[in-house]
Formats: structure tokens, sequence, C-alpha cells
């Protein structure tokens, strides 16, 4: 059994034994768009080589997700997710071609460089709520549990197969405005530890996550 399927196994069963052992409980699904970058350490650059002009700019991805939340109390929400997430970056480099007779260059070509890394996140988030008038909201603090399908671009054997990271951000509820059972989160998401290391620098990933929620019930 390979670790992706034992990871699977691990959150459904996770999933399985919250759902029927508790009667306050709510899940459904997730979906949305995440904007994502790399937070560079250590850097090294030489003459011909500076990491910061190769891991720069944002790449944006779709995101999908389940979530099951365990309801504490009126004020305190538990929550699990679990999610497919795509990190990275994503750039446009302008090159110009040119010869002896033309040095102000023929033309000019652009090519995209990015670099993704391809996760299987579990999330535990604590959810502390408040109704302000007609709009539930609540805080979003935890961590997660990132483990790495895939790299693009990247030398595989220098990739962290698990990569931890933490959570913050803010939601609110929609129920009371269109009522639907809708929410809409806001989550700023940072690796706390290097998800890659190589000779000119390590790399962590940052990401600004905004989800639509759906309540199956």
């Amino acid at each position: 059994m390979n670790k992706i399927s034992k990871f699977l196994i691990f959150s459904l069963a996770f999933v399985s034994q919250v759902i029927y052992s508790q009667s306050n409980f709510e899940y459904g699904i997730k979906f949305g768009i995440s904007s994502s970058n790399f937070k560079l350490s250590d850097i090294k650059q030489t003459v011909f080589y500076n990491p910061k002009d190769y891991y720069k700019g944002n790449s944006i991805n779709p995101t999908l997700g389940i979530f099951l939340n365990y309801i504490v109390s009126d004020l305190i929400i538990l929550e699990s997710e679990l999610s497919y997430l795509q990190k990275g970056n994503r750039f446009t480099e302008e090159t110009t071609v040119s010869t002896v007779e033309n040095p102000d260059g023929l033309y000019k070509s652009e090519h995209t460089i990015s670099f993704d890394v391809r996760y299987l996140e579990l999330a535990l988030n604590i959810k502390p709520r408040y109704n302000f008038g007609k709009f539930p909201t609540f805080l979003i603090l935890g961590t997660s549990l990132n483990y790495t399908l895939n790299a693009v671009n990247l030398l595989h054997r220098r990739v962290q197969d698990v990569v931890l990271s933490y959570r913050v951000g803010f939601g609110t509820e929609l129920k009371n405005i269109i009522s639907l059972p809708i929410l809409i989160e806001i989550k700023y998401i940072e690796d706390l530890s290097n998800f890659y290391e190589y000779d000119y620098g390590k790399l962590k990933n940052r990401t600004i996550l905004f989800n639509i929620g759906i309540k199956l019930k």
C-alpha cells in the first residue's frame, strides 16, 4: 500500500468516525480559487544565476474539498477539511532575438515559466464565531498536513513528501441573506518548514485561498 492510499484511508476513517459517533455535526463541500507564491530564504546567487529571477510571480488555481464541522457550542466550531490544492508560481518572461545586423532585435518572444506542487491537504481548524446582525461571522485558526502528489519543474528528490502549514482567516455564512446554507471564507496559509531545498536557497509555499462552501447537512 503506497503513502497516498494510507493517507486517504486515514482521512476517510477519521471523518467517518466523527460522523457516526456525533449528532451535532454538519458537513459539505468547498470549492474556490487560490493565489500562491514562494517565500525564499538562504539565497545564494552567482553572476549567472539568481533564484529571485525564477521563483517569482503568483500561480492562480482552482481548489476543491470536503469539510466536517463539529459544533462544540454556539461560539466554537471544530472543523476538519480534506482538499486538493495546487501551489507554486508562474511568470512570463520576454526574450528579444537579435543579430549583428539587427542589434535592437528582430522580434520579441514571450513564454510562461511555472513551478507547481500539487497537494492533498488535511486541515484541522478551530473557528470562534459571533453573530453580527444577519451575518454569522467566524475566525479561522488552524494547521494542515500537506501530502505531495506531484511536482512540476522541480527536482522530486528535493521536494518534501509531507509539509506542515499554519492557516489564519475569517468567513461568514449567507443563510440569513439568501436562505441557502452557503458560506464564504478567506484564508492565508504558509508552510512552517521548507518544502524544497537546493544549493541556491530554500522555499516555502504561501497561499491566499478564497472558498465558497455548501453545507449538505
